[in-house]
């Protein structure tokens, strides 16, 4: 469920600006052939961080159809009770 969170993330949020403000100066010390390979590796580690931080807090995201997006937050209470929390947009 995360890789349709991602997507939809990509089409909302510019992960480009985060990629230029932690690896930009890491960057700019490669080679210039090696730039656009370089600046695609960090923009993939930029999004499997986030996709990583989702699934450790149990954030998923379900698009049920086009104008229907279900937020699922699964978590565990001190006495290891599991709860489920949905919010619904659309």
């Amino acid at each position: 469920m995360n890789s349709i969170t991602i997507y939809l993330a990509q089409q909302f949020f510019d992960f480009n600006k985060p990629v230029k403000t932690i690896f930009g100066g890491v960057l700019t010390m490669l080679p210039e052939n090696l730039y656009a390979t370089g600046n695609w590796l960090a923009y993939i580690m930029i999004c499997w961080t986030l996709l990583y931080i989702l699934y450790k807090k149990k954030i998923f995201l379900k698009v049920l159809c086009f104008y229907y997006i279900e937020i699922i937050f699964a978590f565990r209470n001190k006495k290891n009770r599991k709860y489920i929390v949905k919010f619904c947009i659309g």
